[in-house]
């Protein structure tokens, strides 16, 4: 059985019968006591999550070396329908320019052109803006949703590491 360095986290053999005397870390030299059994059960438990934690951290960087991130894994319908709007909010204003180009064209009654041409123009102006606020506003829910799930998980982790 082993005990950690505090300084240079070297292992150094355990001895129960040195336990609360003051020893030297033959790698770095700093002088520490030696724990008693409990602490060193301690110690044990929290090298053991330390380890945890550690490939707990490589599994999830070699997940995101074999595909898309974790976050972009997550809520794949609302980034969908997220998207979805963002790219109508393109083709619709370039539907609208086309139709108010071609309102030029088409022989219709003078005021009637006008009425078509003010709401085109508004269109232009306003339904886009929409249409991508909407998908960013999802965009920014399925964020808030990965940050909750990451701050959850965090506050978990430190829970388990005081017990």
């Amino acid at each position: 059985m082993n005990t950690i360095c505090p300084h240079c986290k070297m292992r150094i053999p355990y001895s129960a019968r040195r336990a609360g005397q003051t020893v030297a870390c033959p790698l770095c030299r700093i002088q520490f006591l030696m724990p008693t059994p409990g602490q060193q059960a301690k110690l044990i438990e929290e090298v053991d999550v330390l380890k945890q934690e550690q490939a707990e951290r490589f599994e999830r960087a070699r997940a995101g070396r074999s595909g898309l991130p974790e976050e972009s894994r997550r809520y794949p319908a609302l980034r969908f329908i997220a998207g979805l709007h963002q790219f109508l909010a393109v083709a619709t204003s370039f539907f609208a320019l086309v139709g108010l180009g071609t309102l030029f064209v088409i022989e219709m009654p003078a005021d009637l052109r006008v009425q078509v041409a003010v709401f085109l123009v508004a269109y232009i102006l306003i339904g886009p803006v929409l249409l991508w606020g909407v998908g960013e506003l999802l965009l920014l829910l399925v964020d808030m949703a990965n940050d909750m799930r990451a701050t959850r998980h965090e506050i978990t982790r430190l829970r388990r590491r005081r017990a």
